[in-house]
């Protein structure tokens, strides 16, 4: 997989990547079992029979949390039409290409997506996935698994990635414009009594001792959201951790516990390192926690929106895609 002739003036198959979902109740087990597969996300003695055994266990514990937001993650769905609307920003700019969608552990999955553009006659990738904070556990496994079936597929076809853009502008305009929209959720006299919960996908511990950036790039978004919407009283917190692992805190339950215990009367969670609304969103923080927080005496608990396919990350998307195929242009540049 190289960019070394990649040539941002001929058509260009982009695809974003994400890890996926299960569309549908049956298809957790199976989704499960390739995510628990995955050695460079966790690493199991005789690895393919605990896959199995972990899958069937947890399918049948989550089950009912997928139930009780459709039957299935929405992921693939909103991916879709992010896709579809990146497209239509780029073609009227002038930039030919056609966007796929590539998933990890789910279909449509990326090896499809890659065989999808070569048959569609594209020599050149820009992949572009969908976490603006690097990890190996998420852009490392999407990058991965993309080389691999370029490998499979073309081992020509040129490669050009977008690995991580925690700062660039266009995304936190889009995220403070949602963040605008949740503090819009309380009245004047409860945002004087307002705490705000950051709340970031966990990572095992692990792989931030082994110099993985996503932590320091997590602050940094935040850091630009303040500069844009000004002070707040918040705290940065980690959830959806599974295994006997030591995994980052402080855990976003606790967190909420220890907020409702201190006298805070309202909390506002913002699902920071989530592009799209998932299960993480839709169940975790929107029943889990917040029956949570008002069990513990918090009498108002509101969610920032998803930036999902909102106008604003739409356009962050598309600028992304551009500016990218423009430095390439400008200097031939081959490395995030």
């Amino acid at each position: 997989m190289t960019a070394d002739h990649f040539d941002p003036t001929k058509p260009t198959a982009v695809i974003l990547l994400n890890l996926g979902g299960p569309d549908t109740i049956k298809a957790i087990r199976p989704f499960l079992q390739n995510l628990f597969s995955d050695r460079e996300i966790i690493k199991l003695p005789v690895q393919p029979l605990l896959a199995r055994l972990i899958a069937r266990s947890r399918s049948k514990k989550i089950a009912a949390r997928y139930e009780a937001i459709g039957g299935g993650s929405p992921i693939v769905k909103l991916t879709k039409a992010q896709a579809s609307a990146t497209e239509t920003k780029l073609r009227a700019r002038g930039v030919d290409c056609r966007l796929y969608v590539g998933m990890s552990y789910w279909h449509p999955f990326i090896k499809e997506a890659v065989a999808a553009a070569a048959d569609d006659g594209f020599s050149q990738i820009l992949a572009l996935t969908l976490f603006p904070h690097f990890s190996r556990a998420t852009t490392g496994s999407c990058l991965r698994a993309l080389e691999g079936a370029v490998d499979r597929v073309d081992a020509a076809l040129t490669v050009l990635a977008i690995e991580q853009w925690p700062d660039d502008p266009a995304y936190l305009d889009a995220l403070a414009a949602q963040l605008k929209l949740g503090l819009e959720k309380f009245t004047a006299a409860q945002r004087e009594d307002l705490k705000v919960i950051f709340s970031a996908h966990s990572l095992p511990q692990e792989f931030v001792d082994q110099g993985d950036p996503y932590p320091d790039q997590i602050k940094e978004t935040i850091d630009g959201l303040i500069e844009r919407v000004g002070p707040l009283d918040w705290i940065l917190s980690y959830q959806s951790r599974s295994g006997p692992v030591e995994w980052m805190e402080p855990q976003t339950d606790k967190v909420i516990v220890e907020t409702a215990e201190s006298g805070t009367k309202n909390v506002l969670m913002v699902p920071i390192s989530f592009v799209s609304d998932h299960i993480e969103t839709l169940y975790e923080i929107d029943v889990m926690y917040k029956e949570l927080g008002l069990s513990r005496g918090l009498e108002s608990f509101e969610r920032v929106p998803a930036l999902n396919n909102s106008g604003l990350f739409i356009e962050a998307l598309a600028g992304l895609v551009e500016s990218k195929l423009s430095r390439q242009a400008a200097s031939g540049e081959t490395d995030e």
